[in-house]
């Protein structure tokens, strides 16, 4: 399959960009299942390679971000996807271009064949999908992120109860310094679309250290007073919570 098929992944380095440059941006988010034995392979072709083919996309002005991340823990663990690409893009246009940002790996490395840098052989893609930003808060990227998929039952008013009362809760709680939350993201999943879908929208919190990320009891400080929470519960329910830890990222 040509990188395009391979690496069209999820429009949020909504876990990566800053809270500004998020906002409206598309994301194309990939998840992929790659053997123990093929990791170390893996992981050198993407980040020696086609880390560096994103890289010229960007100066390019054709993509804003590209990111590889890890899955930490989880269940079901040899049935399920284990990497998740991101690539973020500033306009739908931008989208056109993808097919020519990966294929620009035969231009860069004159001297390598692509069976030496391909990693479609290397693992299987399960699900990707394409994103939209909605809203943000804090610098990134983070060392990790604990994305809850969600699944919203009235959409517009799910979007506008985060951004109205979790939004400026975090903010306040991290200019404050009362929680290990570093950046927060707020996204809803455009493609593919259904009721069968098991999540419409996520959130990603962002963490320095991974024993913050994987233990929620732990996010805010002592005697925090959580804004009234009723009214988001009963737009959304949290279908899945999973950390990942950033292998690499580029912007």
């Amino acid at each position: 399959m040509k990188r395009f098929l391979r690496n069209l992944t999820l429009a949020m380095v909504l876990f990566a960009t800053s809270s500004s440059c998020l906002l409206a941006q598309y994301v194309v988010v990939q998840y992929r299942s790659v053997p123990q034995e093929n990791i170390g392979e893996f992981l050198h072709r993407e980040t020696n390679y086609w880390s560096k083919v994103a890289q010229k996309a960007i100066d390019e002005g054709k993509m804003s971000s590209w990111a590889l991340w890890q899955k930490v823990g989880g269940w079901d663990l040899p049935n399920r996807p284990n990497f998740m690409f991101v690539n973020v893009f500033e306009e739908k246009a931008h989208l056109d271009d993808m097919g020519t940002i990966w294929g620009a790996a035969s231009e860069m490395f004159p001297d390598m064949p692509m069976s030496s840098i391909s990693t479609n052989d290397l693992g299987t893609t399960n699900h990707q999908m394409v994103l939209v930003g909605v809203a943000g808060e804090g610098e990134g990227p983070p060392n990790y992120i604990r994305v809850n998929y969600a699944k919203a039952s009235d959409m517009t008013r799910y979007l506008e109860l985060e951004q109205n009362i979790w939004g400026p809760f975090v903010k306040e709680r991290m200019e404050s310094g009362n929680t290990s939350v570093k950046t927060w993201r707020l996204a809803q999943v455009m493609m593919p679309a259904g009721t069968d879908l098991p999540f419409n929208a996520l959130t990603a919190d962002g963490f320095e250290k991974m024993s913050d990320a994987m233990v929620p009891a732990g996010t805010f400080t002592e005697g925090t007073e959580f804004p009234d929470l009723t009214e988001l519960n009963e737009v959304h329910e949290k279908v899945y919570i999973q950390t990942y830890a950033l292998v690499k990222s580029v912007n």
